[in-house]
């Protein structure tokens, strides 16, 4: 009982402190600092001091960067960026890594005979009788290379790219446009030929090649909507609206722009208007949902408003005559 007792008696900062006697290669960190002792300096894997006052979770590289967990300040620096000439910044295209075999060799492409891919990533025409079984025709091993790219460079869209395939572009224009000096050179022989076609025909533009005429957007007889009535008193044009207004009323003007209802459109209208004085008045009208509904609504509507509007008018007739 007693010494079950013991175990949970507070221990003194004397007894918590490790013995004089230990070395401090076994000694642990903590215990070291408790005594007071200089630690010694601490140094990366190149040889370098390491503050101690840099954190171990700085210090220290991630798991998926270096999985030995040795105290270093590599991952924290930035790469030097290596001089890539433009040999070694991309695929060399065209290059085999040397002569082809004479006889195909096993786990080689069973198309082409190559031994860096297989027939299903093979680049070559897929042949009716493949290099496997009749052994003719072997290509040559495909060079694999490993290319070094940095950060910036393997998102650069134009890397790889070879600016002198911008030269066969070049070419094309300069020879068609050699072409068109020449057809140039050929009416300019002819005389005034190429001058009188290209004569300008007032109020028009004039293509001798398409042989036809072009009118331009605005003729000298479409006078402006403003200029046509030029009235103080009259309307007014609104040039935001571009439309005709007239001050005395304030509304369009019936002859620009201005299409009244009429027919089915006015009849639409009017049992709008109705079903929407119907449901304000509680009644359950709605063209949308039901507008046969709503028609005949409306008709019995109007039936029993002249039935009404005629007996009142009958009795006011009976009784002053």
């Amino acid at each position: 009982m007693t010494d079950e007792h013991d175990k949970f008696k507070f221990k003194t900062f004397d007894q918590l402190a490790p013995s004089s006697k230990t070395d401090n290669a076994t000694t642990p960190l903590s215990s070291r600092r408790v005594k007071g002792k200089e630690l010694p300096i601490e140094r990366d894997a190149d040889g370098k001091e390491i503050n101690p006052y840099i954190p171990q979770f700085i210090s220290k590289a991630p798991w998926y960067v270096d999985s030995s967990g040795e105290v270093s300040l590599r991952h924290q620096r930035k790469d030097k960026a290596e001089n890539l000439s433009a040999e070694t910044a991309w695929y060399k295209r065209g290059i085999k890594a040397g002569a082809a075999a004479t006889k195909y060799r096993k786990g080689a492409c069973e198309n082409c005979g190559a031994m860096t891919h297989k027939a299903k990533d093979c680049m070559e025409r897929p042949r009716k009788v493949g290099a496997k079984f009749s052994g003719k025709d072997i290509q040559a091993d495909d060079l694999i290379q490993d290319v070094k790219m940095t950060w910036d460079s393997k998102r650069d869209r134009w890397n790889g790219y070879d600016a002198s395939e911008h030269l066969k572009v070049v070419e094309e224009y300069r020879e068609l446009e050699r072409l068109r000096q020449e057809k140039e050179e050929e009416r300019g022989e002819d005389g005034d030929h190429y001058d009188t076609e290209a004569a300008k025909v007032p109020g028009q533009g004039y293509d001798s090649d398409a042989r036809m005429s072009t009118r331009t957007l605005r003729i000298r007889e479409d006078a402006a909507k403003y200029l046509k009535n030029l009235d103080s008193n009259g309307e007014e044009y609104n040039p935001k609206s571009r439309t005709m207004k007239n001050d005395n009323d304030g509304l369009l003007a019936s002859e620009d722009d201005f299409v009244r209802h009429s027919g089915e459109a006015e009849e639409f209208e009017s049992l709008k208007r109705f079903a929407w004085d119907a449901a304000e008045k509680g009644a359950n009208v709605h063209i949308q949902a039901n507008p046969t509904e709503g028609a005949l609504a409306k008709r019995k509507y109007e039936v029993e408003s002249k039935e009404k509007s005629e007996r009142l008018k009958k009795q006011l007739i009976e009784k002053y005559g």
